[in-house]
């Protein structure tokens, strides 16, 4: 399982999502995608998965599809959830 992360430059919530995923649990997502920048990869992905705010992390399978697992939207009061999805995609010991 891969974790993609959607975030934006002047987004409070994303810099504090990002200060505890790197800080406290140590660990970065595989993949993610900036929204401000506007490229067409951050673009597409959003699309692909509905993202119309950030933060947002997708938990997706192995295939190429990466199917959509769980999503968490939001930072404040989500932590131990943040911790259980980078804990099931194996990036993190439990």
């Amino acid at each position: 399982m891969k974790v993609i992360k959607f975030k934006q430059n002047a987004c409070r919530p994303c810099q504090m999502l990002e200060n505890f995923h790197t800080f406290e649990l140590g660990v970065e997502p595989d993949i993610t995608y900036n929204l401000s920048n506007g490229d067409d990869e951050s673009i597409n992905a959003a699309m692909k998965f509905g993202i119309m705010a950030a933060p947002v992390l997708v938990l997706v399978d192995d295939d190429d599809d990466e199917n959509e697992i769980e999503r968490i939207v939001g930072f404040d009061g989500k932590q131990d959830l943040i911790r259980d999805m980078f804990l099931k995609a194996g990036r993190i010991e439990g």
